[in-house]
């Protein structure tokens, strides 16, 4: 399983990741390939290696632990180890958990999400809330504000444009506030850094016509709504 942070290594010494400079320097250029921080794949394939070719690790900066994912080939852990211990050396673990994320899908809230548009943690499919009480997909079942719907309904979901929907973005040093620059001393090498906003403030700017769409979904529910979003459809005026 994928998380922060990931490993690759050839057992000959090579051991490669996603740095800070790295990540920087692919979301400046719009990270154009859609790499995730926390994939083998993405790693592989930003770096130039055969994945399947060299190991996969998972290391947990807070337990210090590392675990391998696959071996194929000799088992270099104890250099891997150093050189991701040695790398995480005095900088803001985190910081840097916030760089490379844990969810999976868009617009989540909580941790360990798949899907998207979900709060609460561990959701499986879009528009819920609560914790571990949604599996949906696996048995073919479609759900929406946790109520069941057709496949094609729950399609509808996905006409809805989200471009305006940001929990993170990346400030350049050259844009950051004298408060900023403080906080966070480390931009002034990687030349910025990833501001996080509140999943419910940035919701709070969801347009009006995109809250009309969302209304037209089946089963939209208002109460859940809410839960999930923040958004008092009644209060805001846009019934």
């Amino acid at each position: 399983m994928c998380k922060f942070m990931s490993v690759n290594s050839n057992g000959k010494g090579g051991v490669k990741f996603f740095k800070v400079e790295d990540i920087a320097k692919i979301m400046a250029e719009g990270n154009k390939e859609n790499y995730n921080w926390n994939s083998h794949t993405s790693i592989a394939h930003y770096y130039g290696h055969d994945e399947d070719r060299w190991n996969k690790w998972e290391y947990d900066p807070y337990k210090k632990e590392l675990v391998a994912d696959s071996l194929v080939t000799e088992n270099d852990k104890a250099v891997v180890k150093e050189a991701i211990e040695e790398y995480l050396k005095n900088k803001d673990v985190g910081y840097l958990r916030n760089l490379y994320n844990m969810n999976s899908g868009d617009w989540n809230s909580g941790n360990m999400n798949s899907g998207n548009r979900n709060s609460g943690d561990m959701n499986s499919g879009d528009m819920n809330s609560g914790t571990l009480f949604n599996s949906l997909c696996s048995k073919k079942m479609f759900f929406l504000f946790n109520k069941p719907c057709t496949e094609k309904e729950y399609m509808k979901l996905y006409d809805i444009n989200m471009s305006w929907f940001v929990l993170t973005e990346w400030i350049y040093w050259i844009n950051m506030t004298a408060e900023e620059k403080d906080k966070h001393p480390q931009a002034n090498i990687t030349g910025g850094y990833l501001k996080t906003h509140d999943y419910k403030e940035a919701w709070s700017k969801c347009p009006k016509e995109v809250l009309e769409q969302i209304k037209k979904l089946k089963n939209f529910d208002a109460r859940v709504f809410k839960e999930i979003t923040g958004i008092d459809i009644k209060r805001r005026g846009d019934e």
